[in-house]
């Protein structure tokens, strides 16, 4: 009885099934781990936040979708990650910054392979 409620609960989101890449001891749902199951998802968010999500470690994307996209609470994400809860939080910080860094990057090469606009130089008035 004692080890029974110490366990933490599982939670099952979408699936049963285990996500083929993932390792057999990890906890993560097929359906989290697989990039085509958050797809219906990412078609909502814009193409540089799309490939910056797309950049990120996968469990750091896991955590980052979990939260930010389909609003679990840390503990959620916890039980189904099989992980603590700092962990959780630790993952979420390191997501979300990299996502910011790949963004603010992105943003400076496009403003500066793009050419500055072009403005109208006034004619310099002579004093006659």
């Amino acid at each position: 009885y004692r080890k029974k409620s110490k366990e933490p609960n599982k939670v099952e989101l979408l699936g049963n099934e285990p996500a083929k890449s993932a390792s057999p001891d990890s906890n993560v749902p097929g359906v989290i781990a697989q990039p085509d199951s958050y797809e219906h998802l990412l078609e909502l968010l814009d193409d540089p936040v799309r490939k910056a999500l797309d950049s990120l470690p996968q469990e750091f994307r896991i955590a980052v979708i979990m939260s930010d996209l389909q609003d679990y609470s840390y503990k959620e994400i916890a039980d189904v990650m099989n992980c603590p809860i700092g962990t959780v939080m630790s993952r979420l910080f390191r997501g979300r910054r990299l996502m910011r860094e790949y963004l603010e990057k992105s943003k400076n090469e496009a403003d500066t392979s793009s050419p500055p606009p072009k403005t109208r130089l006034r004619k310099q008035r002579t004093k006659v």
